[in-house]
């Protein structure tokens, strides 16, 4: 008899202690933070594996349907981080745009609202332009007249031109995270960060780059009439709602998608 009593209290404890665990899950489930959403309806971040070359390689990008409400900023002399910048412009997307120097000066033309903060780079490596008009028209070229000009940075090499991919050849190349800016023929603009989801400050060579993005567009049913490559690796970073690609070392200058609102 005492052994019977015995089990019939454990079994109720056992249920007990069941609708309590349940009880608290059930709380947790409630108290849980939704899911992080857009801070501009202009921007939506998407993510896909593709494997070039034996390699997988992930693609974190975001869509800019209005470019007008793009910002180009320099960040060599407060040296932010993206993330602080991200935040205080309240973007909707962000990624680091041009390259600078060892001595802290920009690579190539930066020019932001009339004033042009770094003139123009003759190296062939660098042989894009990345550009917003004063209409809100998106645009890459080999060059550009400033005249009509908002926003221009200038960096490299071209991925695409005229939906042409290009074959690069480069004396030294290592595989490093990329960061790209392509223009489709509707004129939206696209942000892509192209990495190792193993270690993701590594991905792939230069070189493998323009392929990899014409495989993204193609797998996306994309049109990009042109594309150019920005810094990468340590110095690169892209930030969106539900992804923080962080840079190791400060960003030069950023591209900000903000709110449409």
């Amino acid at each position: 008899m005492g052994k019977y009593f015995l089990g019939l209290i454990l079994v109720v404890l056992g249920i007990g202690f069941f609708l309590l665990a349940n009880s608290s899950l059930e709380k947790k489930r409630q108290e849980s933070p939704p899911s992080p959403q857009s801070n501009s309806k202009d921007a939506v971040f998407n993510q896909i594996d593709l494997e070039y070359k034996d390699i997988n390689y992930r693609i974190n990008w975001v869509e800019v349907s209005i470019p007008q409400n793009i910002v180009l900023g320099a960040n060599l002399e407060e040296k932010k981080t993206a993330k602080s910048i991200y935040n205080q412009l309240g973007c909707g997307a962000l990624i680091n745009a041009g390259f600078y120097t060892e001595n802290n000066d920009y690579i190539g033309l930066l020019y932001i609202d009339d004033k042009k903060l770094s003139n123009e780079s003759p190296d062939t490596l660098f042989n894009g332009v990345f550009y917003i008009t004063n209409a809100g028209d998106p645009g890459i070229g080999t060059g550009v007249p400033l005249t009509q000009i908002k926003y221009a940075v200038q960096s490299g090499p071209i991925l695409a031109r005229y939906r042409t991919y290009q074959k690069l050849k480069l004396a030294s190349d290592q595989g490093a995270r990329r960061i790209v800016v392509a223009v489709t023929d509707k004129k939206a603009v696209y942000f892509l960060a192209v990495f190792d989801p193993a270690s993701v400050y590594l991905g792939p060579r230069l070189t493998d780059l323009p392929e990899i993005v014409k495989k993204f567009a193609e797998e996306k049913n994309l049109s990009f009439t042109d594309a150019l490559n920005l810094d990468g690796g340590a110095h690169s970073a892209f930030l969106a709602p539900g992804v923080s690609l962080d840079e190791l070392s400060p960003i030069g200058s950023y591209l900000c998608a903000r709110d449409q609102n």
